[in-house]
């Protein structure tokens, strides 16, 4: 009993402070400095613009999504990416056939994507 309080209240809680908070221009601000980062810190993974991984959330995302972008540390930014980052495959972008992959795979899911990479692109893959 006491283990599901706590689960409940681990996952509540986040969801909870973000809804306290307001949307101004201060949360605007640390959003598009957190985005920024997210966006800079996958291309030092080796993952910008990976078909594999949700996309950077855009500025019409709903507010919610933005506040709880807003209110992370670098840190747990950090955490959260390389959580879901491990084992999706990098692919090679500068090799030739990358631009026709990334073409084909446009609009599909993550496990469309993979699929695609593995039958008709083996050769462009990392790991």
């Amino acid at each position: 009993m006491k283990i599901k309080i706590l689960l409940y209240f681990i996952i509540c809680l986040p969801i909870f402070l973000t809804s306290c908070i307001t949307y101004d221009a201060e949360t605007e601000k640390k959003f598009q400095e957190n985005k920024a980062f997210m966006s800079s810190y996958l291309e030092e993974l080796g993952y910008k613009d990976s078909p594999f991984l949700t996309r950077l959330p855009s500025d019409e995302s709903d507010k919610q999504k933005k506040k709880m972008i807003a209110v992370m540390s670098k840190e747990e930014i950090k955490t959260f990416i390389d959580q879901q980052t491990s084992g999706v495959p990098k692919f090679n972008t500068e090799h030739s056939r990358t631009q026709e992959f990334l073409r084909e795979v446009e609009g599909l899911k993550p496990k469309k994507a993979y699929e695609v990479l593995i039958e008709k692109y083996p050769e462009i893959i990392l790991n």
